[in-house]
């Protein structure tokens, strides 16, 4: 299925970050360590197991995510 590019941030030499919608929900592309939480001024914490691209569901609450380096 096409995707649609919904943020890119693709510094170089930094972490970097993208999120595509599919079919399923969402396609989150990282480089670094990925966190998340349920507030964008945290608690972050790390996404236990997530490898790159990562699918996520989008029938949960709301939720933020970030890429730091490692």
């Amino acid at each position: 299925p096409a995707t649609t590019p919904l943020l890119s941030t693709p510094p170089v030499g930094k972490p970097s970050l993208s999120a595509a919608r599919t079919a399923a929900g969402l396609s989150i592309t990282f480089t670094g360590t990925l966190e998340s939480a349920n507030d964008v001024k945290g608690p972050w914490t790390a996404v236990q197991g997530a490898a790159s691209p990562l699918s996520v569901k989008t029938d949960q609450s709301v939720r933020f995510y970030r890429s730091r380096s490692q």
